[in-house]
């Protein structure tokens, strides 16, 4: 399985051989967000064999949120859907978990 994150910066929490989620440990926001990964070693446009679908991430007043990709929407002209928001980190955590086959990667 290819690298999907520097091991000096980056930790994988969950991985089922096809997904990943990763939490950043490194820069200004260390910790305080995560990508959710899918695994791509079969096309060129993810060098890494990884496939960003999702995030979670602390916002401003410390709450948490979590969001996958999905195809483009014209009336909420956006291409993520908010899995949820939630007051804890590990709840974030586990919604894109459970999104992560609903989540969207175009190739």
């Amino acid at each position: 399985m290819g690298q999907a994150q520097n091991d000096k910066s980056d930790v994988r929490l969950l991985d089922d051989g096809k997904y990943a989620i990763v939490v950043n440990k490194s820069g200004e926001h260390a910790g305080l967000a995560g990508y959710l990964l899918v695994q791509r070693p079969d096309h060129h446009r993810f060098p890494l064999g990884y496939a960003w679908i999702g995030t979670f991430s602390q916002e401003p007043d410390g709450t948490w949120q979590a969001s996958v990709a999905v195809p483009y929407d014209d009336a909420s002209n956006s291409d993520f859907m908010r899995v949820v928001w939630s007051v804890e980190r590990l709840d974030a955590i586990v919604a894109l978990w459970k999104a992560r086959k609903e989540a969207f990667y175009a190739i």
